[in-house]
């Protein structure tokens, strides 16, 4: 178990040494410790010794993210549970109607945290697209009913003109 600031002073070589080794070993032990280190950085991540969890520091260097539960005795891993959820699609998520709210020819950006399923019915001459960037799109099919699943930050529109007779999102 060992933690360090991660910061390499300017200091004699002996010291140097010492402090680098102790950089290394918190690097190679994950930060490992009963307490989160004292000074932490974005995507960090920390092995909470007293309750045998792997977590993250999230991207704004806020709060930590619970990763991973280990069984020490059994020699087991359990993914935690806000991992899961965020990536399976369905779970604490209801179908919505968004008919009345979506267009045709107007791209929208899935930003729920976790995939989402669309299904468009409507202009016979249309298709449902996704892109990553808005700029490059990827046709995945004519109009429904058909389902689609949308990634977390993806774009996503249904081409053509007018508005659905059907739009329902599983978010």
């Amino acid at each position: 178990m060992s933690q360090h600031d991660f910061n390499i002073a300017n200091q004699t070589p002996a010291s140097f040494r010492s402090d680098l080794n102790g950089a290394l070993a918190a690097l190679a032990t994950l930060s490992s410790g009963a307490s989160a280190p004292a000074t932490t950085y974005s995507y960090m991540l920390w092995y909470d010794t007293t309750n045998d969890v792997l977590k993250i520091r999230d991207d704004s260097d806020t709060i930590w993210i619970s990763l991973f539960s280990f069984n020490q005795s059994t020699n087991t891993v359990t993914v935690a549970e806000s991992v899961v959820e965020s990536y399976l699609l369905g779970v604490s998520q209801t179908w919505q109607n968004l008919s009345g709210s979506r267009v045709f020819g107007t791209s929208y950006q899935n930003t729920t945290g976790k995939p989402i399923s669309v299904s468009v019915e409507g202009n016979a001459s249309s298709s449902f697209q996704v892109s990553t960037d808005e700029v490059t799109w990827i046709t995945l099919g004519g109009i429904g009913p058909s389902t689609y699943i949308v990634p977390d930050d993806y774009y996503y529109r249904q081409t053509g003109t007018g508005s659905p007779t059907l739009w329902v999102e599983l978010r």
